[in-house]
C-alpha cells in the first residue's frame, strides 16, 4: 500500500487557504491525470516515516514554509493507497508568503470560491469543510473514510 499526506492551510479567520496546482500525477488506482487540477499539499510517506513529520517537510518542500502543530483530522484510503489528511492555521500574511520552489505553484483561495471552480479536485470539496469543522467540535478527534 501507498501512503500518503495531504494538508490544507487555513488562515486563521478561516475564509482563504493555501493549495497548488498539480503539474503531474494520476489518481491513484487509475488512468485519470491530476495534471493542472487543484489540490492540497503533500506528498509520499517512506517507510518508517511518521505521517506528521512529512507533512512538516512537505509544505516546507512545496512552499518553503515552516509550519509545525499540523493537526491530523481524517483518513481516506482505499485498496492500493491511504492518505493522512492534516490541517493547520496561520495569519492570512503567512499564507501570502508561500513561494513556487517546485513546477507546482501554491495559491492563496478564497474558500466561497472553491465549489464553483471546476479546476479543484472533486474531493476537497468534502475534505475542506471537514477540516474546518474540527474546530468546531463537531466530530470525534479524526475519521476514516474508505474508497469504492
Amino acid at each position: 500500500m501507498t501512503s500518503y499526506v495531504l494538508g490544507f492551510l487555513f488562515d486563521t479567520d478561516k475564509k482563504f487557504v493555501l493549495l497548488i496546482t498539480k503539474a503531474r500525477g494520476t489518481f491513484s488506482g487509475t488512468d485519470r491525470t491530476q495534471v493542472d487540477r487543484i489540490n492540497g499539499i503533500g506528498g509520499h510517506i517512506e517507510a518508517g516515516e511518521a505521517s506528521g513529520r512529512v507533512m512538516e517537510r512537505e509544505f516546507w518542500r512545496e512552499t518553503g514554509l515552516v509550519l509545525f502543530g499540523w493537526r491530523r483530522f481524517g483518513r481516506l484510503y482505499g485498496k492500493e493507497f491511504e492518505i493522512y489528511l492534516f490541517r493547520n492555521l496561520a495569519p492570512l500574511e503567512v499564507l501570502a508568503k508561500a513561494q513556487k520552489t517546485t513546477d507546482e505553484p501554491p495559491t492563496v483561495f478564497r474558500i466561497s470560491d472553491l465549489e464553483m471552480n471546476e479546476a479543484i479536485i472533486p474531493n476537497l470539496r468534502w475534505m475542506i469543510p471537514m477540516a474546518l469543522s474540527f474546530d468546531r467540535g463537531e466530530h470525534a478527534q479524526h475519521f476514516d473514510i474508505q474508497e469504492g
